[in-house]
């Protein structure tokens, strides 16, 4: 495995990136789009892209902050944020309508304290990181070391919304894998052909209560969406570098990724390349 920090050309600006690439054969490799949660690109993303470099993907790990997002979601303001959101309703966070109107009849002072969980949830914010990505996936689409059409996105937490939401339109993406991630608003419709696999908390209805409406929404389409809910886990189960990591949980879910990349990305006829995948190893 050979970790570097890569620029590229995202949505109107340059992005920061992270890019794990395998070292041993074949020459061209399945991909991972990884998307950071709310912490940003830090190290235990860097941690999770080299993991899976090691499994046998090229992984991407763009910084969705790169620019002025370094100063605006630092993790010191994330976590002010993040203890004032405390006060707010699961089933209000989880609905920006709901939250614009409750934000409404909040002080100012806790309004700016707040600001920076609710700029990231803003749907304008959220559009702008899919294009984004959109333009990461298409990277990896262009690069002569990537398995034509075999790419996933994974991502955490706010990572894991936006993966979700890019199986609603990316034709890049093969498959996506959710950890706590919100499911896409009701505006959206699931892809048939992209199934993805999601990872929750029971211990988190603020994210694991949107999924049972979109669950709905799937058997609908006709779409592939394999949830496992962790009772007692909470939001961030996976993250070994903060209190909320529950290791049985992560280290199944882990174990339930691999397997399902393994699966969803096997080369197809014509691809002209395969890659064999090690068997799961647990989180560190």
């Amino acid at each position: 495995m050979t970790g570097t920090h890569i620029q590229f050309e995202g949505f109107g600006r340059r992005l920061d990136a992270y890019l794990a690439l395998p070292r041993t054969p074949p020459d061209r490799h399945p991909a991972i789009l990884l998307v950071h949660g709310i912490w940003g690109l830090d190290g235990h993303i860097r941690d999770v892209a080299e993991r899976l470099s090691e499994e046998g993907y090229l992984t991407l790990a763009p910084d969705l902050y790169s620019g002025k997002g370094r100063t605006q979601w630092t993790p010191e303001r994330i976590s002010a944020a993040l203890r004032a959101m405390e006060e707010v309703p699961p089933e209000v966070r989880a609905d920006p309508e709901m939250l614009a109107r409750h934000l409404a009849g909040r002080p100012g002072s806790w309004q700016a304290v707040a600001a920076p969980v609710v700029e990231l949830q803003a749907p304008s914010q959220q559009r702008a990181f899919e294009e984004d990505l959109s333009a990461a996936l298409q990277l990896l689409a262009r690069r002569t070391d990537v398995v034509p059409g075999a790419i996933a996105a994974v991502g955490f937490s706010l990572g894991g919304g936006l993966s979700h939401l890019l199986t609603t339109h990316a034709g890049e993406l093969r498959c996506a894998v959710v950890f706590y991630g919100p499911a896409p608003p009701r505006t959206r419709s699931p892809t048939p052909g992209i199934p993805v696999l999601g990872l929750y908390g029971g211990g988190d209805p603020g994210v694991t209560g949107t999924v049972p409406p979109w669950e709905e929404k799937v058997r609908g389409a006709g779409a592939r969406f394999e949830v496992h809910v962790y009772p007692g886990a909470p939001h961030g189960f996976f993250d070994e570098t903060r209190g909320s990591f529950r290791r049985e949980a992560a280290q199944d879910a882990w174990e339930k990724t691999l397997r399902f990349l393994a699966a969803e990305l096997s080369p197809h006829p014509g691809d002209g390349a395969s890659a064999t995948p090690r068997p799961p190893e647990p989180p560190r």
